[in-house]
């Protein structure tokens, strides 16, 4: 880059304003081709970037994970729990108002219960995990 002489200050003597109504033209050009705040500042000299051959790639979308669909909790209440040698039952009682004695393991619509102890059981939906409490 070209080095360029630093352009003079101007004295106090001179004098930019004229007899009569200012002329808004000549104010402007003076405005724009004089440093407004720095002395040394110069016209911004155009940047010249260099020739692309190829064309950019187009923008790909972004996309997102597909959200997994929130299941609808089982209409289920436990009312017991009972050991059975190692192996825990819930008794858990339906929508329908029917008493069934589960394992974990046992399917409830789209949930599965996936443990059970003398305080409820922990069922689960996909992602979700669901917890049934036997005193709520």
């Amino acid at each position: 880059m070209e080095s360029e002489e630093p352009l003079e200050p101007v004295s106090a003597d001179t004098s930019y304003v004229e007899d009569g109504p200012p002329d808004h033209a000549d104010a402007e050009a003076l405005l724009t081709s004089q440093p407004l705040f720095e002395p040394g500042r110069r016209q911004p000299v155009p940047v010249q970037y260099a020739d692309q051959t190829e064309p950019l790639p187009a923008a790909q979308p972004e996309t997102q994970p597909e959200a997994t669909p929130m299941l609808v909790p089982p209409q289920v209440s436990m009312r017991g729990a009972i050991l059975m040698g190692d192996q825990w039952k819930a008794l858990v009682v339906g929508p329908d108002g029917i008493e069934q004695w589960l394992d974990a393991g046992a399917q409830l619509g789209d949930w599965t219960i996936e443990t059970i102890d003398a305080n409820g059981m922990q069922l689960r939906g996909g992602e979700q995990v669901l917890t049934v409490q036997l005193y709520p």
